[in-house]
């Protein structure tokens, strides 16, 4: 099986191009992507919203990716689908949904050796990302869905009292972790819409919303 070289030694002539620049998730996924790239290979690719010149990572949805989309495999039945193609100067990630772009950045990173793990668990050590001088990958393509709907993780930070610096480290590591929601049980003893409005100032829901996620609550 050949192998695609994206970085070596520091340098590269990728790019990567964001096909569905007007969606918030995708343009997140396609920042995240660059984000660890960089932290893998020492390189940050430039992430342009149009097709580019070159060898090109395409990330977006399905709908989105032009003729790139014929490069990828059928759609696998079940939820949040997603299906990655790597390939001699082109690497497409097709998400069926918002949610599945995301997920389709983190199946490539984790082909790279990314394992993410939960976060209070060691704070010294909350995710592996490993350092490469040829950062590369098996050529190929594949198509992932999930067999179960909603996917809901009960992190402790969302249950009672607001912790958001908690929630957003746990909500963080449960989207690595192909969850697509949140649960939450808000505090009595407090209105809900006061405790939901210091969500939004703290920035919990932007995170949720730049990963599509879901709140299930207030329980």
């Amino acid at each position: 099986m050949s192998r695609i070289c994206v970085i070596e030694s520091g340098r590269s002539e990728w790019g990567i191009a964001n096909a569905s620049a007007e969606s918030q998730v995708c343009s997140w996924a396609a920042g995240e992507l660059q984000r660890y790239l960089e932290r893998i290979g020492g390189v940050e690719l430039p992430v342009a919203n149009a097709a580019i010149e070159g060898p090109a990572i395409v990330v977006g949805l399905r709908a989105d990716l032009g003729d790139a989309a014929a490069l990828l495999p059928a759609a696998a039945d079940g939820h949040d689908g997603f299906a990655v193609y790597v390939g001699e100067g082109k690497i497409v990630i097709g998400g069926d949904n918002e949610r599945g772009v995301v997920y389709g950045v983190y199946e490539l990173l984790e082909r790279l050796g990314c394992r993410w793990y939960y976060p209070t668990m060691d704070p010294k050590d909350p995710e592996i990302v490993p350092a490469l001088d040829t950062v590369e990958f098996e050529a190929g393509a594949m198509a992932i869905a999930s067999p179960i709907p909603i996917r809901i993780d009960n992190a402790s930070s969302f249950f009672f009292e607001i912790e958001p610096e908690v929630m957003i480290k746990q909500l963080d590591v449960a989207m690595k972790a192909r969850y697509n929601g949140m649960g939450w049980q808000c505090d009595h003893r407090t209105p809900v819409g006061d405790q939901y409005g210091e969500l939004v100032e703290t920035g919990v829901i932007r995170e949720l919303k730049n990963r599509g996620m879901l709140l299930h609550g207030p329980a």
